[in-house]
């Protein structure tokens, strides 16, 4: 019986590691395979765990700087310099198993205005 119990908690700890690094996979992609949406920015908020979410005009999905009020974003400096402006976002679209069927939320990891780099995990 105690080594029917250790397989099951072994195999248990295979699979949790093996969803946490899947989970963590969509942060490593680089700029040629992540996805590209170009828009003009609608809204600026903050969400999640300090992040910085942007909403483009007539796309579905919002977009989010990780974390970003802790590497020094302040959403009313966003709203001035890109509120209203067109931006070019990479993102990362990878299947992840939190949110197996998709999400509205799309990780940010390069937003730029013209030739200006607002935030770049590159």
């Amino acid at each position: 019986m105690k080594r029917i119990i250790v397989f099951v908690v072994l195999v248990l700890g295979v699979v949790f590691a093996a969803l946490v690094a899947l989970t963590y996979r969509n942060t490593e992609i680089p700029r040629s395979e992540c996805v590209l949406a170009k828009g003009i920015v609608s809204d600026i908020s903050t969400g999640g765990v300090n992040d910085i979410v942007f909403e483009l005009e007539s796309k579905q999905h919002v977009f989010y700087i990780n974390r970003g009020v802790e590497h020094g974003f302040d959403v009313e400096a966003l709203e001035k310099q890109l509120l209203a402006e067109e931006v070019t976002i990479y993102y990362a679209d990878g299947w992840t198993p939190f949110a197996p069927f998709g999400s509205k939320a799309k990780h940010i990891r390069e937003i730029r205005n013209g030739n200006w780099i607002v935030y770049s995990e590159f």
